[in-house]
């Protein structure tokens, strides 16, 4: 982990995030079978629909698929027919691949599988049209509830204030005698990690010389990590992590030992601000994983490259990626909000788990979790990628996060920064802002939940609000085909799902605020999808009600989708995101919401 002393901040993995274990009924789902009492029965096909605006259509749809046929496709999870851990989102599903496992009551009720032919439907969407729609979502107000306990404008005044001595600073950082290109060798940085590390170890025997295989495995993914992302960092950046290498060392700790670990946390490694990796060898023993020493390292170079360079320090504010702690708030019991322990944690173990192909987090998973979600919202603006967000967070700009999520206006940074603090408390228990909430409410021990679960509404809302932008930026800007949508909207609403549980009808008045402005949203979308492309609204929302997530042709399982505008890895990432969040994903969220608010307004 990285962290100060000054910051205890208990980690936790509370997120409301548990999987769905008990499949909801299949309720409202269009699809060629449906499940009654659990068991398969068989419903009438679809009828053809002309090929101007079809989903799936194909001969094959003319006549009925035996019973037996059917019930052997139902019986299958169809998780089975939706990814292979070998094959990218466009490639063949071999039927024979996955073992076919079902689940525990063979009853997953969103079995979104249906027998054709993939037959692109390329969307069209003007300008003007798109213009209005983001102009539309741009001004939906985003409520955060507990925002003036937050006190985002005394830390952006905190921010401009330190601003100046920053780029004093940056200017004396630039006479520095760093290394420069081109990269080091292994060989280099290895020698300069022993040297520092006798150098430090002589003046603090507390602590321990590493093994060197911990010293080559440093040197390795340091060298490694920084030549991947080399071309995607700025100058200063890269002028910043050159001069962390030279102050580069380690050293080993028995971390149980509280006379020496000041943090009194037990933990596997740290990095501090002084260009030094803690490791526990003990601790990392513990962990069952094959490939813990890898990623753990691998998790604590990322943290070197989000920490500002020991040779350029500001007093009284700590810097990691994009956030900022400020020791003026700290001490008169202020919240930090600008500091978003999960969110460069959560990007230190997603860089990890790219460097090891690893899908899923040794640590914080449930920090990954709304990473991930972030990540999957990124990934559809052009020019944007799966590790944007983690990017961003090696450089010490605020505004390299900013960008990301296409912030430019004062109103529009803020609510990113409501958006990344309240899950920083959601995830991580913030005291700064128990503090607060205790001084203006009282306890917060019995009203815990609840905080959170208002908390959780403004996000997804938001997360809502940036999704359907960015899509619809893509749609106007590339080959997207009305599949590529859906099959989008269904990995999204996979994800929100994971951190609302919308699929559980019981908590409906729970999420309610959420739902409706999700759908709210959709509508807007669906109706411009509609005008721009010769459908009514009714038409388009039967289309993505009926829409199946995998077609069957001659016995071949395909993913029903194009996705051309992007490569091979971002359509596994895509798939990754699904599959990851697949057992909790039941029924589409305008299901729940047409079982229980009929009266909603369909059209916006």
């Amino acid at each position: 982990m990285s962290s100060n002393a000054f910051r205890k901040l208990k980690i936790i993995a509370l997120t409301g995030a548990s999987a769905c274990v008990a499949a909801t009924s299949l309720v409202g789902c269009a699809r060629p079978f449906k499940i009654s009492n659990n068991k398969p029965s068989i419903t009438s096909m679809p009828s053809s629909i002309t090929s101007s605006s079809t989903i799936t259509s194909s001969s094959s749809l003319d006549s009925t698929p035996s019973e037996n046929t059917l019930n052997e496709d139902l019986n299958t999870s169809y998780n089975a027919y939706l990814y292979s851990a070998n094959s990218s989102l466009s490639a063949p599903i071999s039927a024979g691949a996955f073992g076919f496992a079902t689940s525990s009551e063979n009853n997953n009720a969103d079995r979104r599988l249906e027998i054709g032919t993939y037959n692109p439907v390329y969307l069209s969407l003007t300008g003007q049209d798109y213009d209005e729609f983001v102009k539309w979502v741009n001004n939906q107000d985003i409520v955060y509830v507990y925002e003036d306990l937050y006190g985002i404008d005394e830390a952006l005044a905190l921010q401009e204030k330190y601003e100046q001595e920053y780029q004093e600073q940056k200017e004396i950082h630039q006479h520095i005698n760093i290394t420069s290109n081109p990269i080091p060798s292994k060989e280099e940085l290895t020698k300069i990690i022993n040297t520092n590390s006798e150098t430090y170890l002589m003046q603090h025997h507390e602590y321990q010389k590493l093994d060197s295989s911990y010293i080559n495995l440093i040197s390795e993914i340091f060298i490694s990590e920084l030549t991947n992302y080399y071309d995607d960092l700025d100058p200063e950046t890269k002028e910043k992590i050159f001069c962390t290498l030279n102050d580069l060392k380690a050293v080993g700790i028995n971390s149980t030992d509280f006379t020496i670990n000041d943090l009194g946390i037990i933990y596997n490694a740290r990095v501090t601000d002084e260009g030094l990796v803690m490791i526990d060898p003990e601790q990392i023993s513990t962990l069952k994983d094959k490939n813990a020493e890898e990623r753990t390292i691998a998790h604590e170079v990322a943290h070197l490259f989000q920490r500002m360079c020991p040779q350029h320090k500001i007093d009284d504010v700590t810097q990691i990626g994009g956030s900022q702690y400020f020791e003026d708030l700290e001490s008169t019991n202020q919240v930090n909000p600008l500091h978003f322990q999960w969110l460069y944690e959560a990007a230190a173990e997603q860089m990890s788990m790219n460097y090891t192909q690893d899908k899923t987090a040794l640590v914080y998973k449930n920090m990954v979790g709304y990473l991930h979600t972030l990540d999957l919202i990124t990934l559809i603006r052009p020019e944007y990628e799966q590790n944007s967000i983690a990017i961003s967070q090696m450089s010490n700009d605020p505004e390299k996060l900013y960008a990301v999520f296409n912030a430019t206006t004062p109103e529009e940074k803020k609510e990113v920064i409501n958006l990344l603090y309240s899950i920083c408390y959601i995830q991580n228990d913030r005291e700064d802002f128990v503090t607060v909430y205790e001084e203006h409410y009282g306890d917060i021990s019995e009203q815990e939940t609840t905080v959170k679960r208002i908390m959780k509404q403004s996000i997804a809302k938001t997360m809502t609000k940036y999704f359907y932008r960015n899509l619809s930026e893509r749609i106007a800007n590339s080959s997207v085909t009305m599949q590529d949508a859906f099959y989008l909207i269904n990995v999204f609403e996979s994800a929100l799902n994971v951190h609302l549980i919308y699929d559980d009808e019981t908590r409906y008045e729970l999420n309610e605020d959420a739902i409706k402005f999700y759908i709210q949203t959709q509508n807007k979308f669906f109706a411009m999808i509609a005008e721009n492309n010769n459908l009514t609204f009714e038409e388009v929302e039967e289309k993505f009600n009926n829409y199946a997530l995998v077609i069957k042709t001659d016995n071949t399982f395909h993913r029903n989708n194009s996705f051309t505008w992007l490569n091979d890895e971002e359509k596994q990432y895509i798939a990754d995101v699904l599959t990851t969040n697949i057992s909790s994903l039941t029924v589409n969220i305008r299901t729940i919401t047409s079982s229980n608010e009929e009266q909603l307004q369909k059209h916006p």
